[in-house]
């Protein structure tokens, strides 16, 4: 038997049926599940049986779809549906009336009132529109149950003239049409059976049109922070329909999310990923409102504790250890101290990306081109896109070596195997590190990013020699716009000999091997200092005098 149950974390009850194995195909989903919205047990007995009933309702229908095809719509339904596109017309009326609306009003309203309905609104387009609604929830086409919806749909456009025109003339008392016409439930069964594809339609467009191929594994970040996120939206709609989505269920999620006890940043984000996308819909075509837009929680009390750099102990450590490792777990902390670069920048990187320009050795930063089969890269930015001097200290430890012995096409930093899912080295790299440095090294304080930090220790190494603010912002990649001036010229990210001089002065916290000769940064013929040429070697010592006989 289907009994509420408390959430162990947020104790708010909720409701869960198993699908039958035969139904889970049309309905897509293996249960179906509900909030109660308390955390009483008293009403969430009293509140299980409605939505039991429509748990059954569901499955119902979904038996239904498979034995003979899609239902026809009751009254109440049919009304329902006539409500869902006249709320969808007022909410986007709401606050634009008097504006591009009104258009329509002067065009519609102010005209005979013994003109001939079917003028005004044409029957053809009144019957593709109520033939949509019923397709997209899964109800018959059957001529009967389009006519039906088409003559609703009819006084719904005559009582929306009618409210726009109220509207433009100051009349804000409530719509007595309104409550005339009933909500479809939020886990209707049309909904259930055969999901829509107006979720993956808006997802797709977005994606297209930023470079973005859901098909393509591994798939980008933001495209699958975004595609999961559409799922749980889904999930708790019980349908993914883009043109069912109100308001109201957006405030809904919102606050499901907060009982579930994510936090505000979490939940910011989410609804801000969603608000993007039907924002997109919207601009093309695919959708007549954003029920995202101003849906956001409460920012969070208090002051996050701030990401901090790594103190001069904690580098030295880092790095003495690191000599002690093999591969990117030997040079990734040196090249993140000495660089200043993310690590997802570094670990992209590929063996040619070691170059030499005007006689220097640097680091190219750059999303161009694949890595070794490992797929597109990417980057934060245009200002992420640099090329950075490699450091002296970088050099004697050997860097340039182990460069070397990659073979040709290499990725930088091989032996950290790309993720399953995005296809990113920095991945796996950044866990192994973490790992080490928490386990191994013990450095164990929540404000320190294992990676990122280095980001934070290069730039506080910067104003320790008060290096121009644009001369470090060209070695990290930060934009450097304090006036007009920074749009003039390519920036310092030209002068590659300026900024090796300037990477060169950052102190490095531990000494030089010993055994290795110290290699400094390669300057231009015109701008080497002149060696003084090796003393002369010694005489040879004079001969000693012969002994006397």
């Amino acid at each position: 038997m289907t009994r509420p149950y408390a959430h162990p974390k947020t104790g708010v009850y909720w409701l869960r049926k198993v699908v039958p194995e035969w139904l889970r195909g049309a309905l897509g989903k293996r249960e179906l599940v509900q909030t109660l919205g308390t955390k009483d047990p008293g009403e969430a007995r009293a509140r299980a049986p409605a939505v039991i009933a429509e748990f059954q309702a569901i499955m119902d229908r979904a038996r239904r779809k498979l034995e003979g095809g899609p239902d026809q719509p009751s009254a109440r339904q049919i009304a329902a549906l006539a409500g869902e596109w006249y709320r969808q017309r007022t909410a986007a009326a709401r606050d634009e009336a008097g504006q591009d609306l009104t258009l329509e009003v002067e065009r519609e309203l102010f005209k005979d009132a013994a003109a001939d309905v079917d003028a005004i609104f044409p029957p053809e387009l009144n019957e593709q529109i109520a033939t949509g609604l019923l397709k997209r929830h899964g109800f018959s086409t059957d001529p009967d149950s389009v006519r039906r919806l088409s003559a609703l749909l009819v006084r719904a456009e005559v009582a929306l003239l009618g409210l726009l025109k109220r509207r433009a003339e100051g009349d804000w008392s409530p719509d007595p049409f309104l409550p005339t016409l009933p909500e479809l439930p939020r886990h209707s069964a049309a909904a259930a059976v055969g999901p829509s594809s107006a979720f993956n339609d808006l997802l797709t467009g977005w994606a297209k049109d930023r470079g973005f191929d859901l098909t393509r594994k591994p798939i980008a970040r933001a495209a699958y922070d975004r595609k999961r996120t559409m799922e749980r939206l889904g999930q708790f709609l019980g349908h993914r329909d883009a043109a069912r989505v109100s308001r109201d269920d957006v405030v809904s999620w919102k606050e499901a999310m907060q009982e579930k006890g994510l936090t505000a940043a979490t939940i910011r984000n989410d609804l801000s990923e969603m608000s993007a996308i039907w924002s997109w819909g919207m601009r093309n075509g695919k959708a007549t409102v954003n029920p995202f837009a101003g849906v956001a929680p409460p920012k969070e009390r208090g002051r996050r504790r701030q990401r901090r750099a790594f103190t001069e102990t904690e580098a030295a450590l880092i790095l003495s250890a690191a000599r002690d490792n093999q591969g990117f777990m030997r040079w990734l902390p040196w090249v993140c101290c000495l660089t200043g670069a993310r690590i997802s920048e570094i670990c992209q990187a590929a063996k040619s990306d070691i170059a030499v320009i005007d006689r220097i050795h640097v680091l190219r930063i750059t999303d161009e081109g694949d890595v070794d089969q490992d797929g597109p890269r990417s980057l934060k930015n245009d200002d992420s896109r640099r090329n950075v001097p490699l450091h002296p200290a970088l050099i004697a430890e050997g860097f340039l070596e182990y460069v070397h012995a990659l073979p040709a096409g290499s990725a930088l930093f091989p032996d950290a195997m790309p993720d399953k899912v995005f296809g990113l080295r920095s991945t796996t790299a950044s866990r192994r590190i973490s790992r080490w440095l928490r386990s191994d090294l013990n450095i164990t304080d929540e404000r320190i990013s294992p990676n990122h930090s280095w980001r934070h220790y290069f730039i506080e190494a910067c104003r320790r020699v008060a290096m121009h603010p644009e001369i470090r912002s060209a070695l990290t990649g930060h934009s450097a716009k304090m006036d007009e001036s920074a749009a003039y010229g390519d920036g310092m990210k030209a002068f590659t000999q300026v900024l090796a001089e300037n990477i060169a002065k950052l102190a490095v916290p531990v000494p030089p091997l010993t055994g290795r000769t110290q290699q400094t940064v390669a300057l231009p013929s015109h701008r080497r200092r002149r060696e003084a040429p090796p003393p002369p070697d010694p005489p040879p010592p004079p001969n000693p005098p012969a002994s006397a006989a």
